[in-house]
């Protein structure tokens, strides 16, 4: 069912670009499917396939890993484990190490701030180009700079053929709109709403001694 989203979506995105444009605002309900298929593959697949619990085979999982998040373009396993797995379900959880805290932190999202403030940062982060310039040059950096070899390979074989296709046989426009736009704009959208009700952020252990002694 995820990659059925994933391709449905984008299919009939292609269909709609093919249509007159009076049908375009479609791509809207299109562009729900494509991302809600990539996101469940991040989230669902691949998070299950890192813990090794989604076949039961580590390697069986490890190379779906690497297959849907090459497909995808986005962090290759080994740094996953050691952001998700090493840090994120240690002890560093929701602190200062987290690497999703810290993501946080490069967007904006300061601890301390009232509500209103954070929901106007929020509205104007999710159209900001520089949030979507840091989330795709992290993307990039994890696939063609700091994975493995043979990950960096599988990625510029993708990247290759996906362009190579495109100059010989055109549908610029169609790739435009059925993958680019939600796979990368919408993708990012999507992951900041997921980071930021994840968890509670930042949020200390109560400290029970203080709260003994205020009550005497």
């Amino acid at each position: 069912m995820t990659l059925l989203s994933l391709l449905g979506g984008s299919a009939i995105s292609c269909l709609i670009v093919a249509s007159p444009m009076v049908y375009w605002p479609l791509l809207v309900f299109a562009w729900l499917l494509t991302v809600h298929g990539a996101r469940k593959a991040q989230l669902v697949i691949c998070h299950h396939a890192v813990h090794a619990n989604l076949t039961g085979n580590k390697l069986y999982d490890k190379a779906i890993f690497e297959g849907l998040s090459t497909f995808l373009l986005i962090q290759d396993y080994h740094g996953y484990v050691q952001d998700h797995i090493r840090l994120h379900h240690g002890p560093a959880l929701a602190t200062l190490e987290d690497p999703d805290v810290k993501v946080l932190l490069r967007l904006g999202f300061l601890a301390g701030k009232d509500r209103e403030w954070l929901w106007r940062h929020l509205y104007w982060t999710l159209c900001s180009p520089r949030c979507h310039g840091l989330f795709l040059r992290a993307r990039l950096k994890a696939n063609f700079m700091t994975a493995p070899a043979y990950r960096r390979v599988m990625a510029m074989v993708y990247v290759s053929m996906v362009f190579g296709t495109l100059l010989l046989i055109g549908g610029w426009l169609s790739w435009l709109f059925a993958w680019f736009i939600p796979i990368v704009f919408l993708y990012h959208v999507a992951a900041i709403l997921q980071f930021l009700s994840e968890h509670l952020w930042l949020y200390g252990k109560p400290n029970h001694k203080s709260n003994r002694e205020d009550q005497k």
